[in-house]
């Protein structure tokens, strides 16, 4: 790597484009030089003709010298001809090459400023009706968000390639709502952790003690909680909780939990069968109750097992001798004759579960069974098709009597040629 540079040009073409991560690696042409270099880096959603003013450090490889983009910034082209190639090349949806071509031509260098400010004008372009005017400028808009978007990631420490996920989650005015309240990144955009929007909240200049970030931070503890298989926590360890892990000001932890709780992203079940108030995430409410339906409608219909003594099945397995059932286990094979609904997953003595165990013994007698096949050999092959048997035991098809190769017909009566062993 060399020293940093700063250079403003235009993509000539993509070399290639990693629609997951953004990876993307360009010719591009800076201005005032007749030469194209090439650049790499995450280069959300470009397109030939698009100007961009990238920053980067210079790295030599065997192809050359490329440019390792650290960060950009997009910038629309101002020249008839590069508005016409930048619109052509498919950034749109709904302007192709030649509706491009009459843009420009019934606008001139005026034609972003009519997307921008009075997209339905486009209905003046020949071939371009009020529905497709109406898609374009829609397609417009969300492209220019997303262009603005990433922008602002940049500037905030996070990758431009969120932009999508964000625009999705937040709408077309996702800068106005991550400005306002950047902890909504984490509590609505699907990846975007507390820690995240922590850093996006700094660059704004959003105070620690801010409600706003309380809020963010009990819900991220409620999420990490619910994935160690607490489904609900006692409000008075929650808030020791958030306020010891993530500095957070008692009282701003009570207003975040009333404004979360007004917002329906939380619960709290302040009934009288506690001792205190329990704090759910919403999700994590419905789930609890859905199930406890479930197990209610299930109790209360009619039970289609068959009734038989479990007793004296118990002591017809004892007879046989050939299957020794431990106290519990008889326990769990009545319980699964006799109730609709039972406990899955119970602890043994050395700590395991029955369905661990049970996993372990079969890959033990699998274990043994590969070592003994390959003491002894493959398995032989039994099965058998036109008469034939197949396998690496199978004997080789009989020759023909010449030795050589056979003709012989298919059912449209044209001879070819087939080789037999």
């Amino acid at each position: 790597m060399t020293k940093a540079s700063s250079i403003t040009g235009a993509v000539v073409r993509v070399i290639f484009e990693n629609e997951e991560d953004g990876f993307a690696i360009c010719a591009f042409a800076p201005d005032g030089s007749a030469g194209e270099i090439v650049i790499v880096g995450n280069l959300f959603d470009v397109a030939a003709g698009e100007r961009l003013h990238v920053r980067g450090s210079w790295e030599q490889t065997r192809r050359g010298p490329r440019l390792v983009i650290e960060s950009y910034e997009p910038l629309l082209p101002q020249t008839a001809e590069g508005i016409q190639r930048y619109l052509g090349s498919g950034i749109v949806p709904g302007i192709g090459p030649v509706n491009a071509k009459r843009i420009v031509k019934t606008f001139g260098e005026a034609a972003l400023q009519v997307l921008d400010e009075t997209p339905e004008r486009l209905r003046e372009v020949e071939g371009i009706g009020p529905k497709r005017s109406a898609a374009i400028a829609e397609s417009w808009q969300r492209r220019k968000s997303l262009r603005n978007l990433s922008v602002f990631l940049q500037g905030a420490g996070l990758s431009p390639t969120l932009a999508p996920k964000i625009v999705k989650a937040l709408g077309a005015q996702a800068i106005r709502t991550v400005r306002d309240d950047p902890y909504q990144l984490a509590l609505r955009v699907h990846g975007i952790g507390f820690q995240s929007a922590d850093r996006v909240a700094a660059s704004l200049g959003i105070e620690r003690a801010s409600p706003k970030r309380a809020a963010g931070a009990i819900a991220h503890a409620l999420t990490l909680l619910a994935d160690e298989g607490h489904s609900a926590y006692p409000q008075r360890r929650l808030e020791q909780y958030v306020c010891e892990s993530f500095e957070v000001p008692e009282e701003s932890f009570a207003r975040a939990l009333a404004d979360l709780d007004e917002a329906g992203f939380i619960r709290i079940d302040r009934s009288d069968e506690y001792a205190e108030p329990f704090v759910y995430l919403t999700t994590q409410w419905e789930a609890e109750r859905e199930a406890a339906d479930l197990l209610r409608r299930q109790a209360d219909a009619p039970s289609r097992l068959r009734k038989f003594d479990a007793g004296r099945a118990l002591q017809w397995l004892k007879q046989r001798g050939d299957l020794a059932l431990s106290d519990r286990q008889a326990e769990a094979v009545v319980a699964a004759c006799t109730e609709k609904s039972s406990r899955r997953h119970r602890r043994t003595r050395h700590g395991e579960d029955d369905d661990h165990q049970i996993d372990s013994r079969r890959a033990r007698r699998s274990e043994r069974r590969r070592t003994a096949r390959g003491a002894h050999g493959p398995r032989r092959q039994t099965a058998v098709r036109n008469d034939r048997p197949r396998g690496e035991n199978a004997a080789p098809p009989p020759r023909p009597a010449s030795g050589r190769r056979t003709p012989c017909r298919q059912d449209h009566g044209r001879p070819r040629r087939v080789y037999r062993r």
